[in-house]
């Protein structure tokens, strides 16, 4: 940010002899775009029409990102890469490449955001005229680790033998990460733990589960004698993805403390319920949930 911040107006002094702004300069300015009977609609047609042409490349490129994200190869690669890299490598997919693509993907969409402050909200360049607007976005981004075990069920496929997740890809709806089942280039991984969470199979044997298993198929995943609690019952700490936070979460909502979704991510919402609880309840105070506090609310281990 420094770096941008400072050079942008060093260029802008060479080119121009001035430190402040462009105005020196013929500047070109995207058009506002009206759009003919829209545009004639009480109340909608402002809302629909009257914009400048960038605002409706932005509402664009959501359906672009989207696509990309949740439709090609390349974005279930990106995704895999951000949720869990070590996983992401053991299937065969370069981290760094992706990566790399990932962050050149986010400048194009940065320019396209400068294109419009320059060329669109104004005609020339000011000197930090962005004005924090990208820490705002990466704070709307954030508003927007263990295996899942429990009752899920198949929500979407991707078949892409050179995805890094072999012959097919069967998406879950686990709601705290992107997990599924799916084939792999590496066999010789197949009953390990390199797939830190996803279910790992042969690719003849995915290829014949996603012929069976249409989305909506119901998926049971156990690990151990003890449902969704798996072999023994786990320190919980903030930041935690997984079920037994989703046990611990349904158990603080049925004691009247928690009031958000059960998606198995300990957040703030969850750490204000256990802080309220753990006080009312005489308990040490601290943000975690350990032996103690598993036995205090009543969580035991049962077949």
């Amino acid at each position: 940010n420094t770096f941008a911040s400072g050079f942008t107006v060093l260029l802008l002094f060479t080119l121009t002899g001035q430190k402040g702004t462009s105005g020196s300069l013929k500047s070109f300015s995207f058009p506002t775009v009206h759009i003919p009977v829209i545009e004639d609609i009480p109340v909608v047609g402002s809302i629909l029409s009257g914009h400048n042409l960038m605002t409706y490349v932005a509402l664009l490129a959501v359906l672009v990102v989207w696509f990309l994200l949740y439709k090609t190869p390349l974005g279930l690669r990106i995704r895999s890469v951000g949720e869990n890299p070590d996983a992401a490598s053991s299937v065969g997919i370069n981290v760094r490449r992706t990566r790399y693509l990932a962050i050149l993907i986010c400048g194009v969409l940065t320019g396209l955001g400068g294109m419009y402050m320059s060329m669109g909200y104004l005609s020339m360049f000011t000197r930090e005229m962005v004005a924090g607007r990208g820490f705002i976005a990466l704070a709307a981004a954030a508003m927007g680790q263990s295996t899942p075990l429990g009752v899920f069920r198949v929500t979407h496929r991707f078949h892409a033998e050179n995805s890094g997740f072999g012959a097919c890809f069967l998406g879950l709806d686990v709601p705290w990460g992107q997990y599924g089942i799916h084939g792999t280039n590496l066999p010789g991984s197949i009953g390990s733990r390199a797939s830190h969470g996803c279910v790992r199979m042969y690719n003849r044997d995915v290829e014949a589960l996603c012929r069976l298993a249409p989305n909506g198929t119901r998926v049971v995943i156990e690990e151990g004698p003890y449902g969704e609690l798996g072999w023994s019952l786990q320190p919980l700490t903030p930041g935690s993805r997984s079920a037994q936070v989703r046990a611990a979460q349904r158990r603080l909502r049925a004691l009247g403390y928690y009031r958000g979704a059960l998606d198995g991510i300990y957040g703030a919402g969850m750490s204000a319920a256990l802080a309220q609880w753990k006080a009312d309840a005489g308990l040490p105070p601290g943000d975690w949930v350990d032996a103690q506090t598993w036995r205090a609310m009543g969580v035991l281990l049962f077949e």
